[in-house]
């Protein structure tokens, strides 16, 4: 059954007759129709001026528990974070500033490849452009030969064509078998010649076996052709040469030794020996003689049987 407004203006003050009897009591009387802070109150009469009043628009004052996350923003979850317009929402890459991190302040862990480039793979190297991509040769600089200091090179990076045991490398880059016009026989330690313009020759007459030169007849022409002999004690040298009146052994300083044409033996520059069959006076004892030319005197020395 519904009150009268009599009735609930008697239930009202029965109500809150103990705390009208104590605001008697403690003689705290409204200021104004505004109860005072100290007996109670906000002493104000907007919602703004009681949180001003009572000091609790200051972040700073309050030093204890924990605000809920509703009493920050709406929708709270989480899944989301708290931005400035005081709403909760997800993260997204536009959310996040540009990459301004120095390098020297990342000392441990490893970067991800797809963080240093795109399609990054084992068979490919990061490049300047921030780019994965495979190795061409247009990439690889010349290397000066003088940087080689070690291993070998494989003959195949030498040249073209195709190396082997049977072919030789030639000056313009290339693997060649050689091409020989050269053809010809002979045998153990002859001494090859030439019998033609592209054939080798060989004689056992003409042979050098490491030690020894053999050659039955040697011809020896020309103005000045001759035979060097060396001393074996490296002493001295002489030389054996002919020419159109004898033949001469020279010590590099004159003739020493020389047989002419007619036979006559001459020793050094002035003593002459001729030798021949000579009778006299019809002693045939005496068989031959010596002449003996001595500083441009003849003498004869005799033989006798």
């Amino acid at each position: 059954m519904a009150l009268s407004m009599e009735e609930l203006i008697v239930q009202t003050i029965a109500q809150n007759r103990d705390f009208i009897r104590q605001l008697v009591a403690q003689e705290t009387p409204f200021e104004n129709g505004i109860l005072t802070i100290e007996a109670g109150g906000t002493a104000s009469t907007t919602a703004a001026d009681a949180r001003s009043a009572l000091g609790t628009n200051d972040a700073s004052n309050i030093t204890t528990g924990t605000l809920a996350a509703a009493r920050l923003g709406t929708s709270p979850s989480a899944a989301k974070l708290l931005f400035g317009d005081n709403t909760w929402s997800t993260l997204s890459s536009s959310d996040l500033p540009a990459h301004t991190h120095d390098a020297s302040n990342i000392t441990t862990g490893t970067l991800a490849a797809a963080r240093l480039g795109a399609s990054p793979s084992a068979a490919k190297l990061l490049f300047g452009d921030s780019t994965w991509s495979t190795l061409s040769s247009s990439d690889i600089p010349n290397l000066d030969a003088s940087k080689v200091t070690s291993g070998i090179l494989g003959p195949a990076r030498l040249g073209s064509g195709s190396p082997s045991s049977s072919n030789f490398l030639r000056g313009d880059g290339s693997w060649a078998t050689p091409v020989s016009d050269v053809s010809g026989s002979g045998a153990t330690n002859q001494v090859a010649h030439w019998n033609g313009t592209s054939t080798l020759t060989g004689s056992s007459n003409f042979t050098y076996n490491g030690t020894t030169l053999a050659v039955p007849y040697l011809s020896i022409s020309g103005g000045s052709g001759g035979i060097d002999l060396n001393e074996r004690d490296g002493s001295g040298l002489f030389s054996l040469y002919a020419t159109g009146s004898a033949f001469r052994v020279w010590d590099g300083a004159g003739d020493v030794f020389r047989v002419d044409t007619n036979g006559r033996i001459q020793t050094g520059s002035a003593v002459t020996w001729d030798l021949g069959g000579w009778t006299t006076n019809g002693d045939a004892a005496i068989n031959g003689y010596c002449l003996v030319n001595v500083a441009g005197t003849n003498r004869k020395l005799a033989t006798i049987a």
